[in-house]
């Protein structure tokens, strides 16, 4: 709901933009939402709290309370609020008690999101002056009674905006006699379709309708905004850019083609009043087609590559570079690297460069406009006014340029948008101060289904502790990440090893495996390689050295010792530190034996060898991980103390890496995206028809003639040489063969 309030918001707010004093009604309000949000997009024009005054009518008691409460602490003057508690449609302004007579309320703009279809008491309400003039809503729905009642308390100059489902565009019986009046009294001045999944609570799509007491054109504006949107959880949820652009669409009163279009009154009767959107705009996506001739011949059809005709008038030169006529109907590529091509194509440079040209200055505009201490008043003019001031800058330096999409150039900015806007509010409420602050960085851990907050390290309030790293802690964090690269490659090798094992070499060896049998464990390893894999090498040295070791638990005497010693040079004995008398003591057998093991060449891809590779990656994995731990810890107290002690200079210019350069980062890459969009789009129809349906053909005949004397080799039970024989028939059949 939050996206579709902003949208209506904005809409209404552009109404009224002019005027000193502005009243406003919601006459379902639920927690407030819909005229918070006007609130704040009033204030882009008028940032005098006192200018606008509320009105509301809610019917749950509960909800009521909830309306007032969120108001007030959204900063709205409590004097400036009338919020009613009662049924709108049964309870209307305005209302007399024993003390007070109200006025009838009739205010500049309406905002509300009724009930969907609820059903409603008709009864006695064809006197009623808010439905005379159109008609009653039935029974079962309500939908047109909340409409007409909004409509009703509009000042002749108002405008209303109202969520609806679908249902009311074309509806018959006494709904289709209202959408007839409201039509031919012409106050519907818009239908915006919103894609489905937007509410909670129900899964329908829903319209926006803008309505006008009085209008001097009378087309109506129909939007398919139903294809824009981004997932969230279950729900959709219209981005930045989809709410700018449908804003503009109908503040603006735009064509877009398979958008919007303004419909005449005409066209509407013709359609005996039906509104349903599908009528109207053609949203769908252009269906996949196929060149006939091309697919048979091959060739690049020339009408197809001319449905990207914006690009061949943006780049007028670039066809001669990049294609050769074949005949009247279809080209080839004159180069196969169609990148090269296009980007040396001088009608693409000159694109490109005028490009740039108009962004040269944005960072220097956005570091004046973006980057302040402490001066208040311009901290406040940026959180009420500064997107917009920005973003129409963005859209000016575009204005002359083709191809780009400038609501994609919006979202770009919106997203850094949001990061700057939070960053801004606890500047202007905490002081220039808090840039060199830092928090506890807080987590959640969950135990037994218990949620615990628990403190890991630090954080900064407004300069991140990665753009410390990037910048004044480069050297320190480049080393990390290596290791930390390291780590990564050993864990990428050990699940290589592993996925090398059978199915019974891992059960052989289970022993070095978790509990999962997904991967390895460095202890289960260890014990296998000492108990298993080394215990089972022969090598006579190593053998060799085993006898000498059974000899020393036996407590052989010296001279059998040294006896044994001399009978066995395929020892090399020096490679140990002999005892005083010449011998060897059991550690340093010991000892020799483990080198020698760990030398020991296994076959190479022997599963031997390849759990010995996984003991030595997981002894290096363990190491480097120690490494990291404490070098990490290091570095992050190290940041914490570098931004608690940073220079104003140096805030200012972490700040320009923060907000600014990725703003600017954005703009650049619209062109690549277009030139890379351009290339894709050529190289797509070109592969479509790089394989004629001839060649395909003969390709399968090739393969079904091949593969009749391959049957005659098979075997098999009764029904599988019956099988074999039908279809050596079917192939015999097609090809003409007996």
């Amino acid at each position: 709901m939050h996206e579709a309030s902003v949208l209506m918001s904005e809409i209404v707010a552009h109404h009224v933009k002019d005027k000193k004093k502005i009243e406003i009604y919601d006459s379902c309000s639920g927690s407030g939402s819909l005229l918070i949000n006007f609130a704040q997009s009033i204030a882009k024009y008028n940032d005098d709290e006192s200018a606008t005054k509320y009105y509301a009518q809610e019917l749950k008691q509960n909800t009521y309370n909830l309306t007032r409460m969120n108001l007030v602490m959204r900063g709205i003057i409590p004097d400036n609020l009338n919020i009613r508690n009662g049924d709108s449609l049964e309870e209307d302004w305005p209302y007399f008690d024993e003390e007070t007579a109200y006025n009838p309320l009739h205010v500049d703009i309406v905002l509300s999101n009724p009930p969907y279809s609820q059903k409603w008491d008709p009864l006695h309400k064809n006197s009623d002056p808010r439905f005379s003039q159109f008609g009653i809503a039935p029974k079962s729905k309500a939908d047109f009674a909340f409409l007409l009642h909004d409509l009703y308390h509009l000042k002749p100059d108002g405008i209303m905006a109202i969520v609806l489902p679908h249902g009311v565009l074309f509806r018959g019986e006494s709904e289709g006699r209202i959408r007839r009046n409201l039509i031919e009294k012409n106050h519907v001045d818009a239908i915006i379709g919103l894609p489905p999944k937007m509410f909670f609570g129900t899964p329908i799509a829903t319209i926006i309708m803008i309505l006008k007491r009085k209008r001097e054109n009378t087309d109506i504006l129909i939007v398919d905004a139903s294809k824009g949107f981004t997932k969230a959880g279950t729900k959709n949820k219209l981005r930045s850019s989809d709410i700018k652009k449908i804003a503009d669409t109908a503040i603006e009163r735009k064509d877009i083609e398979k958008f919007s279009r303004k419909v005449s009154r005409e066209e509407i009767r013709e359609n005996e009043y039906n509104l349903n959107i599908p009528r109207y705009i053609d949203s769908s996506e252009d269906s996949e087609t196929y060149d006939l001739y091309s697919t048979m011949f091959g060739g690049i059809p020339k009408a197809e590559l001319n449905t990207h005709h914006k690009f061949w008038t943006t780049f007028p030169t670039l066809w001669n570079d990049l294609f050769k006529d074949i005949n009247s109907h279809c080209v080839s590529l004159i180069y196969e690297n169609i990148k090269q091509v296009v980007l040396k194509n001088s009608d693409v440079s000159k694109y490109l460069s005028l490009f740039h040209s108009k962004f040269t200055d944005l960072n220097s505009y956005l570091k004046q406009k973006l980057i302040i201490k402490n001066d208040t008043e311009a901290l406040s003019y940026i959180l009420l006014k500064g997107k917009d001031e920005i973003s129409e800058n963005l859209f000016s330096r575009l204005n002359d340029i083709s191809l780009v999409d400038k609501y994609k150039a919006y979202q770009d900015f919106d997203n850094v948008w949001q990061i700057i806007i939070a960053d801004h509010e606890l500047i202007k409420k905490y002081g220039f101060g808090i840039t060199k602050e830092v928090e506890p960085n807080i987590t959640i851990n969950t135990k037994d289904d218990i949620e615990t907050e628990v403190q890991e390290g630090w954080k900064g309030c407004i300069i991140p502790f990665e753009l410390i790293h990037k910048t004044l802690l480069k050297e320190e964090a480049d080393t990390l990440k290596k290791k930390e690269s390291k780590i990564d490659e050993i864990k990428a090798s050990l699940d290589e090893i592993f996925e090398s094992m059978t199915d019974e070499e891992k059960s052989d060896f289970e022993d070095a495996l978790n509990k999962n049998k997904d991967d390895f464990t460095s202890t289960g390893l260890a014990k296998l390689m000492n108990e298993t894999i080394y215990a089972n090498i022969d090598s006579q040295e190593i053998n060799t050295l085993n006898e000498y070791f059974s000899m020393l638990e036996a407590k052989s005497n010296k001279k059998e010792k040294e006896d044994f010693i001399k009978a066995h040079p395929n020892v090399i004995w020096l490679n140990m530190k002999a005892n005083k008398d010449g011998t060897f003591s059991k550690s340093e057998v010991s000892s020799y034996i483990i080198i020698l093991q760990s030398e020991y060449k296994f076959p190479e891809d022997s599963i031997e060898a390849r759990l010995v590779n996984a003991s030595s990656l997981l002894d290096t994995q363990k190491e480097l991980k120690s490494e990291v731990k404490k070098e990490a810890d290091a570095l992050h107290l190290k940041t914490k103390k570098i931004i608690e002690n940073l220079t104003d200079d140096q805030v200012f210019y972490l700040l320009e890496l923060k907000w600014v350069k990725p703003i600017v980062i954005a703009m650049n890459d619209l062109p690549k995206v277009i030139i890379d969009d351009l290339i894709a789009q050529i190289k797509y129809i070109a592969d479509k028809y790089s394989v004629t349906y001839s060649e395909i053909a003969n390709n399968i005949t090739e393969t079904e003639n091949s593969l009749v004397p391959m049957l005659e080799s098979l075997v098999g039970n009764e029904f599988d040489m019956k099988g074999i024989k039908e279809f050596q028939k079917l192939l015999g059949d097609k090809h003409g063969q007996k």
